[in-house]
């Protein structure tokens, strides 16, 4: 799994809100570069998934118990917040292939 940083939240917390959008297993996503526009480096301009969608929201560096991961380690917290993600995406019936936008804020 790769991930790009996070953000500090409440009391020095790394924090996504509203994390993901994905499509449930099995659904189809299709990425469009329609050629009167420029060629997108790293992202799709346009994405039409079809199926279940599923959202996240506001995960955030606590541990199972509650308590906060790695207190002042960035690093840490950020993989506690994505294995959270990826929990709560599995919860739903999907994982991390399936994520059509990611938003970190």
């Amino acid at each position: 799994m790769h991930h790009r940083g996070g953000h500090v939240g409440v009391h020095g917390l790394v924090r996504i809100e509203r994390a993901a959008c994905c499509t449930s297993a099995g659904a189809s996503i299709r990425a469009f570069a329609p050629a009167t526009l420029p060629k997108a480096p790293g992202y799709s301009h346009a994405v039409a998934a079809r199926g279940t969608v599923v959202l996240t929201a506001g995960e955030i560096a606590l541990d199972k118990q509650g308590n906060v991961v790695g207190p002042g380690d960035m690093q840490a917290q950020t993989d506690q917040v994505f294995a959270n993600v990826q929990a709560a995406l599995e919860a739903a019936g999907t994982d991390f292939k399936h994520v059509v936008k990611l938003r970190c804020s």
